[in-house]
C-alpha cells in the first residue's frame, strides 16, 4: 500500500490542510501557535501600559520557550526511540547537498518550489488504516529523510506555508521490498556501498555486539556517523564498516594487500567471505581492536610513521605472532576461543606494545626498508610475510 502527501506547515489552530500529517495513536499536545487570550495575572499598578506590554512579552516567552522545549524533545525522540534506525545514514552536517537544502528554504524565492526539488520523506510502517484523510500508522520507520529533516530544523524560522515537504507513506511487511525501497530512496545524498551494509542483520548484530566488551570497548559505525552528536563516545573508539572490512580482510583472510589498492574487490565478498551471515562477531571485533591498538601507537608516536604504508601488513603480523595457531573456521567455538586469547593478549599495553614492535620488525626485515606501495601491496610481499611471522618466536610477558 503506498501513499504520496506534500505537507504544509499549518498556519492556524485546527485549520484545515491537504495532505493533513499522519495522526497516530497517541496525539502529541498540539504546540499553541500564539500566546493564549487569557490575561496574565494583574500586575501592581506602575504605569498600567508599560506594565501590560512587559507582561505580554513575558507571556509570549514563555509560550516560545515552551515550544522550544518541545521541538528539542521531539529531535531527542526521533533519535532515540529509533524510528531512523533503518535509514543507512545519521545527520552528514552540511555537506554540498544538505548546504543547497538550506540555501532553498532561505531563500524567499525558491522556498515554493521546495518540494520539487527534494525527495522528502518516506515512511514504511508494517499496519496503516486511513480515516478520511488522516492515516493510523504502527511498527514504523522513516528510512529516508533524515538529512531533510534536520535541514528543516535547522531553518525552521524560515518556514511558512509556502514550503511543502513531500511524503511517501508505505505499508508492506515484505522485507524484500523494504529493503529495496531503503536503497533506491538513499539516493539524493551521496550513498556508498558499505553504507547499505547498514541494511543487514550481521551489521545490526556487530552494532550491538560491539560496546558489550569492558573496558575496552569499541563502537561500530553501522550508520554514517551515526555517533557524531554523543559527547560519550571517544572518536578514535568508533570504526567505520569501510576500516571493519579492510581489518577483518587483513587479519583473517590474510590479505592486507587488497586493503587499499583493490578495496572494491573486497566488497565484492561481502556476504561470503566478509560479514557471512554464520560468521561468528569475534574475529570482527578483534580485527577492529588489533587497527584500534596500531592507531593508538600511530597517534602517540609511539611507533615509527614510516610503517603507517603497511599498516594492514603489521595488523596480519601481530595476529600470527601472537596466536600462530591454524585459523579454526569461522563459525567455530574454537575462533571465539582463539580471539579471546589474542584480546587477552593485547588488552595488556605492555604486551600489546612489544607485539606491534615485533611485526613491525617483521614487515621492515620482508620489505628491506622499501615501504612504496608497488613494493609491500602485492600477494607475494603477503606470502613472504606470513612465512617470515611465522618464523618468529614471540612470546607475551
Amino acid at each position: 500500500m503506498f501513499f504520496a502527501f506534500l505537507f504544509r506547515k499549518r498556519t492556524a489552530a485546527g485549520a484545515g490542510v491537504v495532505g493533513e500529517p499522519a495522526t497516530f495513536a497517541t496525539a502529541p499536545e498540539e504546540l499553541p501557535t500564539k500566546p493564549s487570550s487569557e490575561p496574565p495575572v494583574e500586575p501592581p499598578v506602575v504605569d498600567g501600559g508599560l506594565i501590560a506590554a512587559i507582561a505580554r512579552i513575558e507571556l509570549e516567552m514563555s509560550s516560545l520557550d515552551k515550544q522550544r522545549q518541545t521541538l528539542k524533545m521531539a529531535v531527542e525522540i526521533l533519535r532515540h526511540a529509533g524510528i531512523v534506525y533503518d535509514n543507512v545514514r545519521d545527520w552528514q552536517d552540511f555537506n554540498p547537498v544538505n548546504a543547497d537544502i538550506k540555501q532553498t528554504i532561505q531563500n524567499k524565492d525558491e522556498r515554493p518550489r521546495f518540494a520539487l526539488m527534494n525527495n522528502g520523506i518516506t515512511v514504511i510502517a508494517k499496519k496503516m488504516r486511513g480515516t478520511g484523510n488522516r492515516f493510523f500508522i504502527e511498527d514504523y520507520q522513516v528510512v529516508n529523510g533524515c538529512q531533510t529533516s534536520h535541514v528543516l530544523y535547522y531553518c525552521r524560522q524560515h518556514l511558512d506555508e509556502s514550503i511543502m515537504v513531500p511524503l511517501r507513506l508505505i505499508a508492506t511487511n515484505n522485507e524484500h521490498v523494504i529493503s529495496a525501497i531503503i536503497k533506491a530512496t538513499n539516493r539524493q545524498t551521496e550513498v556508498k556501498e558499505e553504507h547499505l551494509l547498514a541494511l543487514s542483520d550481521f551489521s545490526k548484530k556487530l552494532e550491538a555486539f560491539f560496546p558489550t566488551f569492558r573496558p575496552q570497548h569499541l563502537y561500530y559505525e553501522r550508520r554514517s556517523k551515526q555517533y557524531n552528536g554523543d559527547p560519550n563516545v571517544e572518536k578514535t573508539r568508533v570504526i567505520t564498516p569501510a576500516y571493519l572490512i579492510r581489518a577483518f580482510a587483513s587479519v583473517f583472510l590474510e590479505e592486507p594487500h587488497r586493503a587499499t589498492r583493490s578495496y572494491r574487490t573486497l566488497l565484492e565478498g561481502v556476504g561470503k567471505s566478509i560479514f557471512a551471515s554464520d560468521h561468528r562477531l569475534e574475529p570482527y571485533y578483534l580485527a577492529a581492536f588489533i587497527l584500534y591498538r596500531l592507531e593508538f601507537l600511530f597517534r602517540n608516536q609511539l611507533l615509527d610513521p614510516k610503517y603507517k604504508p603497511a599498516r594492514y601488513h603489521i595488523l596480519l603480523a601481530a595476529r600470527i605472532l601472537a596466536a600462530p595457531d591454524d585459523l579454526p573456521r569461522m563459525n567455530s567455538h574454537e575462533m571465539q576461543r582463539y580471539c579471546e586469547k589474542i584480546l587477552n593478549i593485547l588488552s595488556d599495553t605492555t604486551n600489546s606494545d612489544a607485539c606491534f614492535r615485533a611485526a613491525a620488525n617483521v614487515v621492515d626485515t620482508v620489505a628491506k626498508g622499501n615501504f612504496h606501495r608497488d613494493h609491500i601491496r602485492t600477494q607475494p610481499f603477503t606470502e613472504s610475510l606470513i612465512g617470515s611471522s611465522r618464523k618468529v618466536e614471540w612470546m607475551p610477558t
